[in-house]
């Protein structure tokens, strides 16, 4: 079964952009000595979990699958979390 090539192209593209808009606003605020850290994490979070799930769909054994899914997880709880900073 082939992974579906265009959306896992766009997980990766929307990974990447949310990682460099996460970083950029964490030094940004770092610089600024802004102790409103939650956006920039919320960031790097949606960061962590699309390229999970970019990297779950590009997984062919069941191990790697279940790792991928453990890390998005993660992430997904916090993403929550972050919410109520």
């Amino acid at each position: 079964m082939q992974p579906p090539t265009n959306y896992v192209i766009l997980l990766l593209a929307s990974a990447v952009i949310s990682a460099t808009s996460g970083i950029y606003t964490w030094h940004r605020k770092r610089a600024e000595r802004v102790k409103d850290m939650a956006g920039p994490l919320l960031l790097l979070n949606g960061s962590v979990w699309s390229m999970s799930y970019a990297l779950e769909l590009l997984a062919t054994h069941l191990p790697s699958k279940l790792f991928w899914i453990k890390i998005q997880y993660a992430s997904i709880t916090l993403i929550g979390t972050g919410w109520l900073l």
